[in-house]
């Protein structure tokens, strides 16, 4: 992790949590980060000018909030993480903004799963919008994420 990251995590959750969470998977709390792929549909074709494969960091503080980015594609990610019943499912609520792809700037919904034994967590995030114009549009973002 470079000191800027580090920096930046550090600030955000609070250097003791930070510290705590740095390699601790059975917890959301703290940094992530790892080789995202981005996919838009367009009705039924993908389109080829979405798909891109990045960097993606995440910082979860303790009450939930998310904070993040995808740098190579310009992407900032806002929003919330909440328990969804097992302690290693956790549902996504964020909005990214600023992407050069101008289809990902908009809210999406899914997944932080944690697997503390193999260490790592994969996410999932999805946005439909139904019929814009003669074809509804899908987008989806998934990664595989370490501390």
């Amino acid at each position: 992790m470079s000191i800027g990251r580090f920096a930046v995590a550090a600030a955000f959750l609070g250097a003791s949590s930070f510290a705590a969470a740095a390699n601790d998977y059975s917890t959301l709390n703290g940094e992530w980060r790892g080789q995202a792929q981005f996919h838009a549909r367009i009705g039924t074709d993908h389109d080829p000018k979405a798909h891109a494969v990045t960097e993606l960091s995440i910082a979860i503080d303790p009450d939930g909030k998310l904070v993040g980015s995808s740098t190579a594609n310009g992407c900032r990610v806002l929003g919330l993480a909440a328990p969804s019943g097992p302690r290693t499912v956790f549902n996504l609520d964020v909005t990214l903004s600023g992407c050069q792809y101008p289809g990902f700037n908009r809210r999406f919904s899914g997944n932080l799963f944690l697997y503390p034994k193999e260490q790592y967590a994969s996410l999932r995030l999805r946005s439909y919008t139904a019929n814009t114009g003669p074809k509804s549009l899908s987008f989806d973002i998934r990664a595989a994420l370490k501390r």
